[in-house]
């Protein structure tokens, strides 16, 4: 469930996590121009795919883009994965604290997320050098 700021309200959030390979022949030509518009343009995809059904369904959805070079976006999903740390922020420094731990634990997360998509790459990667067997 999402808490929206300043309110009790909340949501149920559907949240769409898809890898992108920015040099892949379909995106090099963006991502020449402008890194970000790939993010973008897939985060466009996903919308276009399920943003309409989730409204109708009373959700919010988020699409979070990973790209194979380490990006994350859109912005609204950087953010998004930021605030999740913003309760525990704020507990940290009303008890006196800097902020140091959680911002810790912040990027930790973030580490985490590029551990993972470095793994996924590498196994990807592994799969297609493995020639295919002969009949």
């Amino acid at each position: 469930r999402t808490v929206f700021a300043g309110s009790t309200a909340t949501a149920v959030m559907t949240v769409d996590v898809s890898r992108l390979c920015p040099l892949l022949p379909s995106h090099l030509q963006t991502a020449a121009r402008d890194a970000a518009a790939t993010i973008d343009e897939r985060a466009r995809e996903k919308n276009a795919k399920h943003l309409t059904g989730c409204i109708g369904l009373g959700r919010a959805f988020l699409p979070i883009v990973v790209t194979t070079l380490g990006g994350i976006g859109p912005p609204a999903s950087r953010d998004f994965l930021s605030s999740l740390f913003a309760n525990s922020m704020a507990a940290e420094r009303a008890a006196g604290g800097s902020g140091q731990l959680t911002a810790r634990r912040r990027s930790d997360f973030f580490r985490s997320i590029m551990v993972l998509l470095v793994r996924k790459q590498r196994l990807a990667t592994a799969d297609l050098a493995t020639p295919l067997a002969r009949p």
